[in-house]
């Protein structure tokens, strides 16, 4: 460890460029339309361009309302999609899509001594699978599917005393989203556009995050209200920064017309940024005014700015599948776990540990599809770690990051990597306890 930034080996640094962000590929060529609203939309210009690329923003006049519907598009025309499967993929470490069954027919395949690569299999709602009797006896897809839905750890009994992030708004800067789906529609409350290409359509990111902060049967804190800025930045360096500026600005400008009992608390930015990057300073200046303002602004790299460099999290996966309740049930991501094996204080300084692998999450290709991850990354657990945020505020809405994060290490659990837990950092890694951490917001 040095200046409590993570050393990856050459294995882990693959990984983590596959997986830690899930900065995976998108496809174009949906339509878009504007929605029916009583506010008109305004385009703000193209004033930021870099190279090739224009950029232009869609804001509702006056920040309420969705502003822009982005519709599902039809994969149909795709060949790679058409042609079933006839050969099961073997599963790659250094790949962790590499059983990748998404938009696939499979149904020609045989199956029943596959269990080794269907544990690291992803799906989605359109998997065309092969008859039961040329599937294992032990892997059911629409049970895996529905366990995967489940935030896990207790969140869910939290619902059903009432917490479930009410009068809380989360805001999320990321791509282009479909606006209408089944899993988040009821609680999205305005989207915008800020810095999108005129090219850019609805996409797998968005849908994602969106279903893990607030979706209602994904999601933390599925009471939550929504806000929502779309943005194709994220891949451009050259305004990254300044565009989530310009986003964190726009919503601290709609958080000042909110009503008290309806403050957005926390944004949610599943991106990685840089010292190197161009406006750095100038980010990292503005996620400080942020939490000025009672804001708390989550990047996957949110130890990184000094107003939160004591603020560090990182992600679990569930052991098996089908089970999620228990901090038992969960060890550390693939992406890293080279790594934590290696370095015996990996998680100092104390690190929060949140679930992220094997979810389901809301597809961005239809209103009602969903697909099933059997990697996540940082930016699967970030969205997870700023609902936990948002039902906290339900509960006390007084608390700061720091406090926030100073209490979830001392209720969280501790990681049982191996049975003798004689690791140094074994008291710094800690699962998070929701159910313990709002027992002890209760008392104050």
């Amino acid at each position: 460890m040095i200046e409590g930034k993570i050393i990856m080996g050459k294995k882990n640094q693959k990984l983590a460029i596959l997986v830690a962000l899930i900065v995976a590929s998108t496809f174009t060529g949906c339509s878009n339309k504007t929605a029916e609203q009583s506010e008109s939309v305004a385009e703000v210009g193209q004033a930021n361009a870099t190279g090739e690329k224009k950029y232009v923003s869609h804001l509702t006049e006056n920040g309420e309302g969705i502003a822009i519907v982005r519709e599902a598009r039809n994969l149909s025309n795709w060949d790679q999609y058409k042609t079933p499967l006839i050969e099961m993929p073997r599963y790659n470490p250094e790949d962790p899509h590499s059983v990748d069954f998404r938009l696939h027919d499979v149904s020609q395949l045989d199956l029943t001594n596959e269990t080794e690569n269907l544990a690291h299999v992803s799906f989605d709602s359109k998997t065309k699978w092969p008859s039961a009797d040329k599937m294992p006896t032990d892997f059911d897809p629409e049970k895996i599917m529905e366990n995967g839905k489940n935030p896990g750890l207790g969140i869910r009994a939290l619902h059903e005393q009432g917490i479930i992030g009410k009068g809380v708004g989360v805001a999320i800067i990321d791509s282009p989203l479909l606006v209408d789906h089944a899993e988040y529609k009821d609680n999205l409350k305005l989207y915008e556009e800020i810095d999108t290409t005129e090219d850019n359509y609805a996409q797998m990111h968005s849908s994602a995050v969106a279903s893990l902060a607030v979706g209602k049967t994904c999601g933390v804190a599925k009471g939550a209200d929504l806000y929502f800025i779309g943005t194709t930045s994220h891949g451009d360096e050259n305004i990254l920064c300044e565009s989530t500026c310009r986003a964190i600005d726009r919503i601290l400008e709609i958080n000042e017309k909110l009503p008290a009992d309806g403050k957005i608390r926390v944004i949610s930015i599943s991106r990685g940024y840089g010292p190197e990057y161009k406006d750095f300073d100038k980010l990292e200046e503005k996620i400080k005014e942020a939490e000025e303002k009672g804001v708390f602004v989550l990047t996957t790299v949110t130890e990184d700015f000094k107003s939160q460099k004591s603020i560090r999290f990182m992600g679990l996966d569930r052991i098996d599948r089908n089970k999620m309740e228990s901090s038992a049930d969960y060890t550390t991501a693939v992406w890293y776990t080279e790594n934590y094996k290696e370095n015996d204080d990996y998680f100092s300084p104390a690190t929060l540990l949140v679930p992220e692998g094997n979810r389901t999450v809301a597809s961005w290709q239809g209103r009602d599809w969903y697909q099933y991850d059997s990697v996540g990354g940082k930016s699967w657990s970030t969205p997870y770690f700023a609902g936990c945020y948002a039902l906290a505020c339900q509960v006390y809405p007084q608390i700061t990051p720091n406090q926030f994060f100073e209490l979830a290490i001392k209720t969280g659990d501790i990681l049982n990597d191996t049975p003798e837990n004689t690791r140094k950092d074994k008291e710094n890694a800690r699962i998070i306890n929701m159910a313990k951490l709002i027992e002890e917001l209760k008392k104050l």
